[in-house]
């Protein structure tokens, strides 16, 4: 394939990582080759909100979620997140003071707070934080926002050191006022 945006490399492997047919793939990513290398904002949008619909009208809910997980940004293991999260929770060890730690960090949003064995991450208030998609004139599917959930169980799976489990609770590009996700420690 020829250069493309950087989403739609990290959406293709997410698809064929999670074995999904390449008829289907080509289905899902179809008008890729239309895009500049660098679309703007409104393209983006546009072009995004379509392939988030084909995933919801040809694929599992359980597989779209994991895809759109794996397309998590700032996770890599030598990000400066990753390395901050690491250090956070050595300095950090009781999960209160981790907690407090995280959201004064901001790498998991506006407001990080902790419920029992739950972590909450709240991002976007009143606006999508997403430069994928958030100049969409329109509600998307909360499929989308599944990324940004693995954003946030990424990060806290290196602190903890953990696979751990989680849920989109709001989306702002879905029609909530905020983008907030739960990540069960247990």
């Amino acid at each position: 394939m020829a250069k493309r945006w950087w989403m739609i490399d990290k959406l293709y492997n997410s698809l064929e990582s999670a074995k999904i047919d390449k008829e289907i793939c080509g289905t899902i990513l179809q008008g890729w080759d239309q895009l500049p290398q660098k679309p703007k904002p409104a393209e983006r949008a546009v072009w995004m909100k379509k392939v988030i619909d084909r995933m919801d009208s040809l694929l599992e809910e359980e597989i779209r979620f994991k895809i759109r997980e794996d397309c998590a940004c700032c996770i890599s293991s030598g990000t400066k997140r990753i390395k901050a999260m690491k250090k956070l929770i050595k300095e950090n060890p009781d999960l209160e003071s981790f907690v407090a730690a995280v959201q004064d960090s901001g790498f998991l949003g506006a407001v990080v707070e902790r419920k029992e064995n739950t972590i909450y991450a709240t991002f976007g208030v009143g606006h999508c934080v997403c430069t994928g998609i958030n100049a969409a004139k329109e509600p998307v599917s909360i499929t989308y926002c599944h990324c940004c959930k693995g954003h946030v169980i990424k990060l806290l799976e290196v602190a903890f050191k953990k696979l751990l489990r989680g849920e989109v609770l709001t989306s702002c590009i879905s029609g909530s006022d905020d983008c907030r996700f739960a990540i069960h420690l247990d």
